[in-house]
């Protein structure tokens, strides 16, 4: 484990088997007493409690791993379609953020009001101070009736022959502001996050515990403020000295989160997180089928490597610019790779080594659909439509004859 005093970064293309290695990975980290955090955009980490071979029992009849009752599943509510639904996973717990506890600079930035619309922010602010002050626990919705009240001018203290020539056109401007305002905010309704409670953090920070937050069916919009909220409250509780456990954070298709040529709403604490994390017990786990594609600062941060097969040139030139340990005949060896194999670098061993990953104990999420066994359930799913289809044509027949 001490070589993981360094950031960790897990590079593959799509069907090398790196979520497998990043299941073996947690399964040991879990059993040495780590707090591990995993953000998951795909559900490829939602079965870990279930054993392998185990994938498609419903979770309460299925055979459970050891450390079963040591994960947490939170997913985002309201989200439809899911590719394994609660049956399957057991215990899940709703991912939901206390729209309240929101500042009024935070909401304007989630909402995209510029920072110079300052007649609009401040529309925010006085229907928030307006809420609060009436001691409502408020959503989108309740502010959009406020900023829609200062709008109408019915919060206003002083009528119009009262009112000087300025006074008017302030109050103007204001309603104006808050008009606008309100239709910013509309947007933040389709945030299926907001509720009148936040997740408890003190419960995610837990020693040995592996938190999943599964963001499948996400709007990516709605993924970053997820990743952003959390490591924020991580970080705050880090540099004040409230961590009191090492927490390992895993970045699932870490390139969407922190991309090399923009930015999203969590690229600014990630990147703080991957300069000064090590010093404060939060260690960055990056996983990844694109390293040319995630930010280059972030990725040079990790002191460790764990690459897997990986043929896409611009992949290969930005694992090598990241990594000093990586030679140029490692570099030629990383095509080759078969799956499960992988090359480990850095601060994990004393002199890179190639492995190959086995031993797994949890069902996965993630593993490559088995084409053969699909295409044979789909002839059969046929073959009966078909069969019932021809048994009602056959029991129609009669009664039609009997009412002739």
């Amino acid at each position: 484990p001490n070589g993981l005093r360094r950031h960790l970064a897990i590079i593959a293309q799509t069907g090398a088997g790196k979520s497998y290695l990043a299941g073996k990975f947690f399964e040991s980290l879990l059993q040495q007493g780590a707090t591990i955090l995993v953000f998951d955009p795909n559900s490829d980490y939602v079965q870990l409690r279930k054993q392998t071979g185990q994938e498609e029992r419903p979770y309460h009849s299925a055979e459970r791993t050891p450390f079963a009752d040591d994960i947490l599943i939170y997913r985002i509510p309201g989200i439809q379609g899911r590719r394994f639904p609660d049956t399957l996973i057991g215990d899940v717990r709703s991912f939901t953020v206390r729209f309240a506890e929101l500042n009024h600079d935070e909401i304007a930035d989630l909402a995209g009001i510029s920072e110079r619309a300052s007649n609009q922010r401040r529309a925010i602010e006085s229907a928030c101070e307006q809420l609060q002050k009436a001691g409502a626990d408020y959503r989108p919705d309740e502010l959009i009736s406020a900023l829609k009240d200062i709008a109408s001018g019915s919060k206003e203290e002083v009528t119009s022959d009262q009112e000087t020539a300025q006074e008017a056109v302030l109050g103007s401007e204001e309603r104006r502001a808050a008009r606008k305002a309100a239709q910013y905010i509309e947007n933040l309704r389709r945030f299926p996050i907001w509720d009148y409670h936040d997740v408890n953090m003190q419960e995610l920070l837990q020693p040995q515990q592996l938190t999943v937050l599964d963001l499948a069916g996400a709007d990516k919009l709605v993924a970053a403020y997820a990743a952003e909220r959390i490591l924020r409250e991580v970080w705050k509780r880090a540099v004040t000295g409230q961590l009191h456990h090492p927490i390992f954070i895993v970045l699932e298709e870490s390139h969407n989160l922190i991309p090399a040529n923009s930015q999203t709403r969590a690229s600014r604490i990630i990147n703080t997180v991957a300069a000064e994390g090590r010093k404060f017990r939060v260690f960055l786990t990056l996983i990844t089928q694109r390293p040319s594609k995630i930010s280059p600062d972030a990725l040079s941060q990790c002191g460790s490597q764990i690459i897997m097969q990986l043929t896409n040139p611009d992949d290969q030139r930005a694992v090598q610019k990241a990594s000093e340990a990586i030679s140029a005949d490692l570099l030629n060896d990383l095509p080759g790779l078969n799956k499960g194999e992988a090359i480990v670098l850095g601060q994990l061993t004393r002199i890179p080594v190639m492995v190959r990953i086995a031993g797994r104990v949890s069902a996965e999420g993630g593993s490559d659909v088995d084409i053969v066994d699909e295409l044979r359930r789909a002839r059969q799913d046929v073959k009966a439509a078909r069969m019932t289809a021809k048994f009602r044509t056959q029991a129609a027949g009669p009664r039609q004859q009997e009412e002739w």
